[in-house]
């Protein structure tokens, strides 16, 4: 366990030596590696949190904000571009055996006669887009995923609002914002399933990955950005429902999942086009799987929704109840295992991920909120007319 792993590298940072040479016999030797570096392995509970936060939705300084904060990315140097650098140098000064990239990769696999905890060492920096401390090794890497479409204003608040709160954390992570092209029906679903596939292909070490919508804004940063051993409900305590839990069965807004969670309920239905009925539908596939929904307290796990008018193209979607009836029916087949998209472009940043891409358009066109008041309209008239025509006849 990793919470073993870090006990143990304390008690090797203390001073008593008959206490530090115990620790040494049972530690991970990539962890001794680590602390030879002059690093250590990132906190289970990071010293740099501050609790509850205002969230901050002025406008005025958005963009300058943002441009102080990606300078200030650009200029950070992260915990993987030196440690490979001061492990080397540390055996150097110790004339011993230089650590080569074979060794490294020899150390990963030896976990025999050592505690299950896996940290890869490795001398080569994440890829562009992927955040890591710069003060610790990371144990615990992120990607969060953000269906998106038109709404520009809402990322940069975002943006602004969640890059500090998850560097406090000590986390590795990236952002993927996923681009729907065009203007047919919003399906927010399908697009979670192309953030999961498209961040495990750019970066495969994250062993965590939060579907989080864009206008939700966490108020405070002891909502720890990581997954459980149970799928978990992040977004239990929204402004607009008084902080309050809506219903018991929700799982939506912003949630997180292991990829092996993910994986074994075939990801999210790709069915729903328009607005509602995909976060039900994952909770009966949790549900059906076994698996249970953790959530933490509401003190922590409260969110600002902000506000914003209603999106064109993401309408509700009438039919969702009949796709929920036929939700488990669906499972094996419906999801991940039937993904398909076109991908237009791919930008890794500083800030986030951009990946824009092309879903389809439902099998079944549904109606738009205008379309139906036209035929519930039509069908009222037409009611009218045949009660017309049947009293006329009853009477003569």
């Amino acid at each position: 366990m990793v919470s073993d792993e870090i006990q143990l590298q304390n008690l090797l940072l203390s001073s008593s030596q008959s206490v530090t040479d115990h620790a040494r016999q049972k530690i991970h030797p990539i962890t001794q590696q680590i602390l030879e570096s002059g690093s250590h392995i990132c906190p289970l509970i990071s010293g740099t949190l501050v609790g509850p936060l205002k969230v901050n939705e002025d406008l005025t300084t958005l963009d300058e904000d943002l441009k102080i904060l990606e300078s200030e990315f650009k200029a950070r140097t992260s915990v993987h571009s030196n440690l490979a650098h001061r492990v080397k140098k540390s055996l150097e000064e110790k004339d011993e055996k230089l650590i080569t990239v074979n060794t490294i990769e020899e150390l990963q696999k030896a976990q025999v006669n050592y505690t299950n905890a896996y940290f890869p060492l490795s001398n080569v920096e994440p890829p562009v887009g992927v955040v890591t401390p710069g003060n610790c090794y990371p144990h615990r890497r992120t990607a969060i995923v953000i269906p998106y479409r038109n709404r520009s204003e809402h990322l940069k608040v975002f943006l602004r609002h969640l890059h500090p709160i998850l560097l406090r954390q000590d986390i590795e992570y990236g952002i993927y914002v996923i681009n729907q092209v065009g203007n047919g029906k919003f399906n927010r679903a399908k697009l979670l399933n192309v953030g999961f596939s498209e961040a495990l292909q750019h970066y495969n070490k994250y062993d965590c990955v939060i579907f989080h919508d864009v206008d939700l804004l966490p108020e405070d940063d002891r909502n720890i950005y990581t997954c459980s051993s149970q799928p978990k409900h992040m977004s239990i305590a929204v402004n607009i429902f008084d902080y309050k839990l809506p219903y018991n069965d929700i799982f939506g807004g912003v949630t997180a999942l292991t990829p092996a969670q993910f994986q074994l309920v075939n990801g999210y239905s790709n069915e729903y086009w328009g607005w509602g009925g995909e976060d039900d539908d994952m909770y009966k596939r949790i549900r059906y799987n076994c698996m249970s929904i953790l959530r933490i307290s509401e003190e922590h796990a409260r969110y600002l929704m902000v506000r914003h008018h209603k999106d064109k193209g993401n309408e509700i979607m009438p039919e969702r109840f009949t796709l929920l009836k036929a939700s488990l029916n669906r499972q094996p087949y419906d999801g991940l295992k039937s993904l398909n998209y076109t991908v237009h472009n791919r930008m890794f940043g500083v800030l986030y991920n951009n990946i824009s891409v092309s879903i389809g358009e439902p099998l079944v066109k549904t109606m738009t909120q205008e379309e139906q008041a036209v035929h519930f309209g039509i069908g009222i008239v037409g009611i009218f007319i045949i009660y017309i025509l049947l009293f006329k006849r009853t009477c003569s």
